[in-house]
């Protein structure tokens, strides 16, 4: 059960991010996500009036764009993570290249033409958030030295948090290879960003919290996520290989933040996923999506059940769009459910703009990584 989604999206990785837990493999609980899904649909689902979809491939020229952002104009910006490079459709020089090793995780582009994006390396512990504006750098914000000198999440129990024998709790930590019950760990991955008013919101998948970076660089605390809790049943616990004591137990998974968005009415609207496996996996898909107040006082879940909840898009009239990766589809909310609205193999990412739908889709992917370009596409629909 023990394992670090947030670590892991990217590469290879995002193929097994519904991680290793009580003896199944990752690879075993999350297929790629272009090979278990149907394919890209034509029509608009029935619910949501069944019309024909016109769909325009805006790029080719990516491997993994896991965050996307369209920017004034209908420019359309690109985190390509796999190769490490933030680049506009269309331009000829990327904007930024990550140093050897490191990636680029999140994009966001506000309405003047600032452009805010994450990078940095999980291995290392090292997230940054740059911002520039007119081809200028204004500032880097180092969000990982933040995590390493608070570790917001260092009061949060994670594993197993019902009664369990002694002997049981070893059984446990055997198979999951870490401890059947820790406190949250530094870890950074500065995975998503959202320009706000007096700054930005720093999405950190694997420090499990939502970051203030204000308009001078200053990090600050703005939430610390919930864990995700799973019941283990007999059934899950014999599908799973786990010990016969596992059942009954309540395992705290950590949320992995993927991606915040705002409403007009500045609340902030965040996926997560649950920290450990899920899709095909025998606990089920778990992804979430959460309301928070722009100040993070009160946080309220608005649904759950999504499979790879990788990213948000929220419509004017903040109908939330989800990127399920794992289901190959873009998903929305109806009555705290998942309702299909589209199906797109490897989709990651998704924004809402001009009537139209944005969406990054990565090629296959297989245990060594992705096996071909991903590539963006524009869906008009009718709202």
């Amino acid at each position: 059960m023990y394992h670090r989604t947030g670590r892991v999206l990217s590469a290879a990785a995002l193929a097994t991010a519904a991680a290793t837990v009580v003896g199944v493999s990752s690879a075993s609980a999350a297929p790629s996500p272009a090979a278990a899904t149907p394919g890209t649909s034509t029509r608009i689902a029935a619910a949501f009036g069944g019309y024909p979809l016109h769909i325009k491939t805006l790029t080719k020229d990516v491997v993994g764009p896991l965050q996307i952002a369209v920017g004034p104009h209908g420019s359309v910006y690109v985190a390509d993570n796999f190769a490490g490079v933030l680049k506009r459709i269309g331009a000829k020089k990327p904007i930024f290249t990550a140093p050897k090793g490191y990636e680029v995780a999140g994009v966001d582009v506000s309405k003047d033409g600032t452009i805010a994006f994450t990078w940095g390396s999980p291995e290392k512990h090292r997230s940054y958030l740059t911002v520039m504006r007119h081809g200028k750098k204004l500032f880097t914000a180092n969000t990982g030295k933040f995590e390493r000198e608070h570790n917001p999440d260092k009061n949060v129990t994670y594993g197993v948090v019902s009664k369990a024998s002694k002997a049981c709790l070893a059984d446990v930590a055997k198979v999951t290879g870490g401890p059947a019950t820790y406190k949250g760990i530094v870890d950074t991955h500065a995975y998503s960003v959202k320009a706000v008013r007096g700054g930005w919101v720093v999405g950190d998948a694997a420090g499990n919290d939502l970051l203030k970076v204000n308009r001078w660089g200053k990090v600050s605390l703005l939430k610390v996520l919930p864990p995700q809790p799973a019941k283990i049943s007999a059934s899950t616990a014999a599908k799973l290989g786990a010990p016969n004591c596992t059942e009954g137990v309540t395992y705290n998974f950590e949320p992995v933040p993927t991606d915040v968005e705002q409403g007009r009415d500045g609340r902030l609207y965040v996926t997560t996923l649950p920290g450990g496996p899920e899709g095909d996996s025998p606990l089920g898909p778990r992804g979430s999506v959460y309301r928070l107040t722009g100040k993070g006082h009160h946080l309220t879940r608005l649904a759950t059940g999504f499979s790879g909840a990788t990213n948000l898009a929220l419509t004017p009239s903040c109908r939330v769009l989800v990127a399920e990766l794992f289901a190959g589809r873009i998903s929305t909310i109806e009555h705290g459910k998942p309702a299909k609205v589209l199906d797109l193999p490897g989709v990651a990412s998704v924004e809402f703009a001009n009537h139209a739908v944005y969406a990054g889709a990565t090629g296959p992917i297989g245990p060594n990584g992705p096996s071909g370009n991903g590539k963006v596409v524009k869906i008009s629909v009718r709202w």
